[in-house]
């Protein structure tokens, strides 16, 4: 019984959602919204949506993991010993897919008023103004104007190509 009850419990605490790819087809429809929004707010709500659903993935791919003791797992997020656990996995991400940094400052910067943006954005000089649909822009620590759309699209397209990869992450 117990067996059966925790991941129901589990599924039923996050609204159904039991698996990666169910968190990455909600960071897809976020991108949608993005693209259809009218207002900046718009646009800027469903960009934080989908970057905190993108930098969960690694949450929801170590959840898939838990009980998962194959050797070629662990090495594959080059775990020597013990579970892979969430650093891990975001270590891995961060290492081959360099979006994803930009990704985690969004996520985590939007959302803690004291963060360290470990050199990713400059807030300072980041421009919210004038509006244009799609122009939401983060001005890194080296002074390049990155499109937070193209990053999120990355990111996107990353954790799309692993999952075909990687059919545990289902």
């Amino acid at each position: 019984m117990g067996a059966v009850y925790r991941p129901l419990k589990d599924a039923l605490n996050t609204l159904g959602i039991s698996q990666a790819s169910q968190i990455l087809a909600k960071a897809e429809r976020e991108l949608a919204r993005m693209d259809n929004a009218e207002t900046l707010d718009d646009e800027r709500d469903a960009l934080l949506n989908c970057a905190l659903a993108l930098w969960h993935m690694s949450d929801w791919a170590c959840k898939t993991l838990r009980d998962e003791k194959r050797n070629d797992v662990k090495a594959f997020f080059g775990v020597e010993s013990g579970q892979v656990k969430v650093n891990h996995v975001n270590n891995w991400v961060r290492k081959n897919c360099q979006e994803a940094e930009l990704v985690q400052a969004m996520a985590t910067a939007a959302k803690h008023v004291n963060f360290d943006h470990h050199n990713t954005f400059d807030p300072d000089r980041t421009p919210l103004s004038p509006y244009k649909r799609g122009s939401l822009s983060l001005i890194d620590k080296q002074g390049n104007v990155v499109l937070t759309r193209l990053a999120i699209q990355k990111l996107i397209y990353f954790w799309k190509s692993q999952i075909g990869e990687i059919e545990w992450l289902y």
